[in-house]
């Protein structure tokens, strides 16, 4: 997921605060913006196009990253680029009368939830054809609003005509009163902060960023959003950290100098491949890729290798390099989810969100010092 803004001239304000933020709005005439968890300022973002019509709740996918915003005008899913603003119609719910202005994404069961503002069903929603399944009615009216608690595994809800918070029953659509937001009284957009084990909302009354007590339902002011009918907000996770190279490749005997790299960042639930390639390697030689996890190094190993990783290390499997001899085109290659999987008691392992490894290679190069050369390093970071 790329978070770019749509104008050139607000493309200056964006680099600093999406570092620090992923809250995400948009109000009923499809603006986009940035709001800050601290302050609740919000930074335009730009718009949604206008084949979304009158936009509402938004939800995110991270295991397909995708986002989805609900259309309360034309009763129908969309998907959401950020990039550029385009809205992807996926489909209709199946009724002009649904007005689906909650909608949510259940991590546990990857299921996507909307409410209706017409019978204030819950209801699943496919996110292949857009259409909706009744689950059953909440018994509230007016607008309700969805918050999924991935960490407790608790869908929340804000009603707009009690102006409460609720938990919501996913087998029967049934809403508990937890009790009364005091204060907001046009409650909207509803986000959890996995990261800080946060539930913020926004109400369109007071034009107020709030966080809800979850346990009472009391809602404690953030800050001001500014004068705007917001309807939906989501939180999405920081993006991927970036695979870092670091250090400097030996220069074999052959001129070569190894090169590796990470097609993407690991993640704890291996939600995406990991893998690691070695290119510009000695031809025909055996090599192996080892890693670390107490740290960057740059230690002499020979003339002119540097070992790059801290002492423990872990060696993965010895391979060949292919290629031609005395030439650079041999390479060296790590499915790193598939050797993690195969092998639980390696070093590091269990990994969590945020642990770091560094990842080196090294192989045969006999007229070299100690017989062997060393590539450069990646630092990867840990997704969840």
């Amino acid at each position: 997921m790329k978070l770019h803004l749509l104008s050139c001239s607000a493309a200056l304000l964006l680099a600093p605060v999406v570092a620090a933020q992923q809250l995400i709005s948009v109000d009923s005439s499809r603006a986009l913006s940035l709001v800050d968890p601290l302050t609740g300022t919000r930074t335009p973002l730009g718009t949604v196009s206008s084949n979304a019509g009158t936009t509402g709740g938004l939800a995110y996918d991270p295991t397909t990253d995708t986002i989805y915003v609900t259309s309360t005008g034309n009763d129908s899913l969309y998907t959401l680029d950020l990039s550029t603003g385009t809205a992807t119609l996926v489909g209709g719910y199946g009724s002009t009368a649904f007005v689906m202005h909650g909608l949510e994404f259940d991590t546990s069961t990857n299921t996507l939830y909307g409410v209706s503002s017409h019978d204030n069903g819950l209801y699943t929603i496919n996110t292949s054809t857009g259409f909706a399944t009744l689950i059953g009615t909440s018994g509230l009216s007016s607008f309700t609003n969805l918050g999924y608690d991935s960490t407790n595994d608790v869908l929340y809800a804000t009603n707009s005509g009690t102006d409460s918070f609720y938990s919501i029953d996913r087998a029967t659509g049934a809403a508990t009163l937890i009790g009364a937001l005091t204060g907001p009284t046009n409650p909207n957009g509803v986000a959890y902060d996995a990261q800080n084990d946060r539930l913020f909302m926004i109400c369109n009354s007071t034009d107020t960023l709030y966080t809800i007590d979850r346990s009472t339902g009391l809602a404690t002011a953030v800050g001001s959003v500014g004068s705007s009918n917001i309807l939906g907000l989501v939180w999405l996770p920081p993006a991927a950290p970036p695979v870092v190279s670091y250090c400097t490749a030996g220069t074999t005997t052959n001129g070569c100098a190894a090169t590796i790299t990470a097609s993407a960042a690991p993640s704890v639930t291996a939600a995406n491949a990991c893998n690691i390639s070695v290119a510009n390697v000695e031809g025909q030689k055996s090599g192996l890729i080892f890693y670390s996890i107490t740290g960057q190094n740059a230690g002499v190993w020979n003339a002119t290798s540097f070992l790059c990783v801290k002492s423990p290390t872990q060696r993965t499997g010895t391979q060949t390099s292919g290629g031609t001899v005395d030439t650079c085109d041999g390479t060296l290659s790590l499915d790193w989810n598939a050797y993690q999987a195969g092998n639980p008691t390696a070093l590091g392992q269990p990994w969590s969100a945020g642990d770091t490894v560094q990842v080196q290679a090294w192989f045969r190069d006999p007229p070299a010092g100690k017989a062997t050369n060393l590539s450069d390093a990646i630092e990867m970071t840990y997704l969840p």
